[in-house]
């Protein structure tokens, strides 16, 4: 049996173990079947930005986050020697805390 053709419900149960970070670069792109859980029917998603190169972090903001803002359930940044400016970043891309849930 192929990964994909588990049913959503044991997809979403593996999907609630994994970071959004890790969630999103393990199964974003793979098929249109992921992408779709993952933009459309996916509704608790936690992100740990604490570690995330800030190239990964410009990605995840840009490109994923505009579409599944009303999902994400917990969110950590970090403004450390290592992501300096992570906070500030992230409100470029999302100006307003009000669209989380």
């Amino acid at each position: 049996m192929k990964f994909e053709l588990l049913p959503n419900e044991i997809l979403f149960d593996l999907f609630d173990y994994l970071n959004g970070v890790d969630l999103l670069n393990a199964f974003y792109g793979l098929n249109y079947h992921f992408n779709f859980l993952l933009y459309k029917q996916y509704r608790s998603c936690r992100f740990i930005f604490n570690w995330i190169s800030k190239y990964n972090f410009d990605i995840i903001c840009s490109q994923h986050l505009p579409f599944i803002v009303d999902r994400i359930i917990g969110l950590s940044l970090c403004d450390g020697e290592n992501t300096p400016g992570q906070i500030n970043l992230l409100l470029s891309y999302i100006p307003s805390f009000s669209q989380f849930t």
